[in-house]
């Protein structure tokens, strides 16, 4: 099924093989197959690319996405760098208008503009991360204009705190690690 907010996707015309969110017309919700969504999946990453064309490619893998009339909403990535034993998973929301967004960090860090560097400014192995062959699970949720991912892994689970919404709002989110007190606090969100 393809997410649709009503927009652009009326052109194309809006069927039971369309879904939408509470935010869509009436009209729009009574032609689709669903209104609002979730979508969970359990899997293994086994092999990334070791090689790419641009530096942020290298061991990132697309590993779960939401489609929209022409674009993605929602994508979910997991990121092993060659050198590290143990990789990240991160999403990244579009903005209104199609245009790739912000990106959210849920467990590890392992990119280059993350804070966790060591002093050659290289990324720092993550302590949280999920190796090659781990099984691990995640859920997006969409409901009307709140957002919530949830990935689960070795007994944790690593979840925004509050749903994301998915209109121009400014808001602090927060990562937390369900069995840990401590929280990651990401500032000044912005998902047009």
């Amino acid at each position: 099924a393809r997410y649709t907010d009503g927009g652009d996707a009326n052109a194309k015309g809006i069927t039971k093989n369309n879904w939408v969110t509470s935010e869509a017309s009436s009209s729009d919700q009574s032609a689709a197959g669903g209104v609002n969504g979730n979508m969970k999946a359990t899997l293994v990453v086994n092999q990334v690319s070791v090689d790419a064309t641009s530096e942020d490619q290298i061991g990132r893998i697309i590993v779960g996405q939401i489609h929209g009339g022409d674009h993605e909403p929602v994508k979910i990535y997991y990121r092993k760098l060659p050198e590290h034993d143990k990789g990240s998973v991160f999403f990244t929301v579009d903005d209104s208008s199609g245009n790739p967004g912000d990106r959210i960090n849920i467990i590890g860090f392992t990119d280059k503009n993350d804070i966790d560097q060591d002093a050659s400014g290289d990324p720092v192995e993550p302590e949280n991360g999920i190796a090659l062959g781990d099984e691990w699970s995640y859920e997006i949720d969409l409901t009307g204009d709140q957002l919530k991912v949830t990935v689960w892994h070795d007994g944790y689970t690593y979840t925004t705190a509050d749903s994301i919404a998915y209109t121009k709002t400014r808001s602090k989110q927060t990562i937390r690690n369900s069995s840990d007190t401590d929280a990651i606090t990401i500032s000044d969100f912005y998902a047009d």
